[in-house]
């Protein structure tokens, strides 16, 4: 039975010598058998089917035993298990209260959840959360157009799941044994993986060169009446690693022709078509570094030291407010679409990125892995002066992306079994 000890709920009953609670709710309890164990309980259902729940301690299993108990008994159960709908328990799930204050999702991030809770509405939004069961979350996953994007719900709906059990919504634990099914859609080719290689790496030798890089930024002047500074774009994209938002939001006061450093403060995004200015991805304020001169010879320092003077020029003038250095006209932020439609995809096209013949498909954000890859191998830098330069959350994501597993687990190899022939 659940009692009340020092102001806390507690499971209680009698104990047997195995270590089992024998409660008088005909609920079993099995305490953890080693610390770090999780405490279950097992019971038969109304329905007469066995069933099960477990949680990280005594207080979690006592609440999801409640609803059990009030059930077992015939009493009407008032929680949200009863009472909420699928719909409820998405609106909680996508609600800024639930988030702490100062955690709360990016407007990216939040629009995406908002896309995922819509899909995920049109199966549940009607169903009691009782009734909602393994099948549900298939037919949501499913609702996906490929699989990629099936992967993305699917970890929607777990979080969903994972906040339906903890607040009540949910007691029935719902396994996430759901993916995508292809049905009628084409299914996607299986990938070849590399023992020992984590499928985030980036072979090198599936980025673009160097030549290719200046291939590119001589690409952006194709087009008549063009401004100069379009050239210098690729060249901070590949030799500096700032993301594509991060680079359209900077100003001349965010970089250091002399020290050669630009400080990202903030990132310009668009959410339903309406730009958003918010701190860099993961909210990590960073400070990176470019040389002097490109490997190709393109003197990146004084190239970027006279626009910004031209910026601030600019600013002066009324022309450029915020001394933006790569702005849309009026000085404004220059939109995504603005950007691919005029800039990127027709300097793709005449650099040779994007023809069936190179084989290639590389996108602006490849220019990233360029920068990363180049300070790894021809700087020399250390991996973690890396994984701060580009800003990543964790040093274990630029190694798992940059720095290739098999060929150390050889090297490895090689030399221990040299070192035992030699001592043969």
């Amino acid at each position: 039975m659940l009692d009340i000890v020092g102001g806390r709920r507690t499971v209680s009953g009698i104990r047997s010598v195995s270590g089992i609670i024998k409660t008088l709710d005909g609920i079993t309890v099995y305490p953890p058998a080693q610390p770090g164990d999780p405490w279950r309980a097992a019971f038969y259902d109304r329905d007469g089917k066995r069933k099960y729940r477990q949680a990280a301690d005594e207080d979690g299993l006592a609440r999801k035993l409640d609803p059990v108990k009030r059930r077992l008994a015939g009493l009407p159960d008032l929680n949200r298990f009863e009472t909420a709908s699928g719909a409820d328990l998405i609106a909680y799930y996508l609600s800024p209260d639930r988030l702490p204050a100062d955690r709360q999702w990016s407007s990216s991030y939040r629009a995406d959840q908002e896309r995922f809770g819509r899909k995920t509405l049109e199966v549940i939004g009607d169903v009691p959360c009782g009734a909602i069961e393994t099948w549900h979350m298939q037919q949501i996953v499913n609702r996906a157009n490929t699989a990629t994007s099936g992967a993305r719900l699917r970890t929607f709906i777990s979080g969903l799941i994972k906040i339906g059990g903890s607040m009540g919504f949910l007691t029935e634990p719902l396994p996430a044994v759901v993916h995508w099914q292809a049905g009628d859609r084409p299914r996607p080719t299986l990938k070849a993986r590399i023992c020992g290689e984590s499928t985030d790496f980036i072979d090198m030798a599936s980025l673009p060169r160097h030549r290719d890089v200046s291939a590119l930024a001589l690409a952006t002047q194709q087009k008549r009446l063009c401004r100069w500074w379009r050239e210098l774009m690729p060249y901070v994209a590949a030799y500096s690693g700032i993301r594509r938002g991060e680079m359209l939001a900077l100003s001349a006061d965010d970089v250091d022709s002399t020290r050669r450093t630009i400080t990202v403060l903030r990132k310009v995004i668009e959410v339903n078509g309406k730009q958003t200015i918010e701190l860099p991805k993961n909210g990590i304020i960073r400070t990176t570094l470019f040389p002097e001169i490109a490997p190709d010879g393109y003197r990146l320092a004084d190239m970027l030291a006279r626009r910004i003077n031209e910026a601030r020029t600019e600013r002066d003038a009324g022309s450029n407010p915020n001394a933006r250095l790569f702005p849309a006209r009026g000085g404004k932020y220059m939109y995504a679409c603005s950007f691919y439609s005029s800039i990127a995809e027709p300097a793709f096209a005449a650099a040779g990125w994007r023809t069936p013949e190179s084989g290639s498909r590389w996108t602006w954000h490849t220019l990233r892995h360029v920068f990363c890859t180049t300070a790894l191998v021809e700087w020399k830098l250390d991996l973690t002066d890396v994984s701060k330069l580009a800003g990543h959350s964790t040093i274990r994501i630029t190694a798992d992306r940059y720095v290739g597993a098999v060929a150390g687990t050889l090297e490895r190899a090689f030399e221990r079994t040299r070192v035992k022939q030699a001592m043969e």
